[in-house]
């Protein structure tokens, strides 16, 4: 599949509409009402919603210095621990419009691992997350393993300590998450590693990047050193806290052939 470009910034009807269907009727109200000052915004770090349903503990914020790196130019580059609201997660995995037994899906910076919870309800190949927090990996391997045992049906889910920017990625089809996880540097050393393993072994590559409308400018600098892997969608959230930028490999010309081992 090919993307039609959405690439301009997005207007504030775009950006209400986006609101309307990534988090329905309801929040996009309350976000509209917190944009004119009529309202306090959601503190979604503390939203435990989804860890009362499930059991699971994805819940809360965790500062950087709380991770457990022990290098400190990992503490320099690392951004604070964040769940996902996994309304977002839904909203991406639907409108990406994959065939998704075609695709791994990667989340990088997986920390406590809601993200790839919420993946696990798509009929994925595999759901792998990997973060270099071994704190947040052990918590999220735990939430893996009590999803595993309510519903064995799902694909499996992995979470691993490791380093996206030297990090093996499978020689499938791949769906990558971030939730602005590090600084430009390390994201520019992870989309290099990802580049090689492409051109090794060509296929397709889709990179759903959550962020917030601040950060866009940096991210969509670094990812300009890529054009093989371009921009296709652009989505603006109400109060600039969870825009989204779409990237496909499959809408730039394909890199130098390569042999799949």
């Amino acid at each position: 599949m090919h993307y039609t470009r959405n690439t301009k910034v997005p207007s504030r009807l775009a950006r209400i509409r986006h609101a309307v269907s990534s988090t329905g009727w309801m929040q996009a109200l309350r976000d509209l009402a917190q944009l004119f000052g009529l309202g306090s915004a959601p503190n979604w770090a503390d939203d435990r919603a989804f860890d009362e349903r499930f059991g699971t503990d994805t819940s809360g914020s965790v500062e950087v210095d709380a991770l457990g790196f022990s290098d400190a130019r990992v503490n320099e580059q690392a951004i604070r621990y964040l769940p996902s609201p996994d309304h977002l997660t839904r909203w991406l995995l639907r409108a990406v419009k994959l065939e998704h037994r075609e695709f791994v899906f990667i989340d990088v910076g997986c920390g406590k691992g809601r993200v790839v919870a919420v993946a696990s309800e798509f009929p994925f190949r595999t759901v792998i997350g990997i973060d270099l927090s071994p704190e947040l990996v052990a918590t999220a391997e735990r939430n893996a393993g009590i999803l595993a045992r309510r519903f064995p049906e799902r694909p499996p889910i992995k979470a691993e300590v490791a380093d996206a920017s030297v990090f093996a990625f499978p020689n499938q089809p791949l769906l990558v998450h971030l939730y602005h996880p590090f600084q430009s540097s390390i994201l520019h050393k992870m989309l290099e590693n990802l580049r090689q393993s492409v051109q090794a072994c060509p296929r397709r590559v889709v990179v759903a990047y959550l962020l917030y409308t601040s950060a866009i400018d940096d991210v969509l600098a670094v990812f300009a050193h890529h054009p093989w892997m371009p921009l296709v969608r652009r989505e603006g959230s109400l109060l600039g806290h969870h825009d989204w930028l779409i990237f496909d490999s499959h809408n730039a010309p394909p890199l130098p052939d390569g042999t799949c081992s």
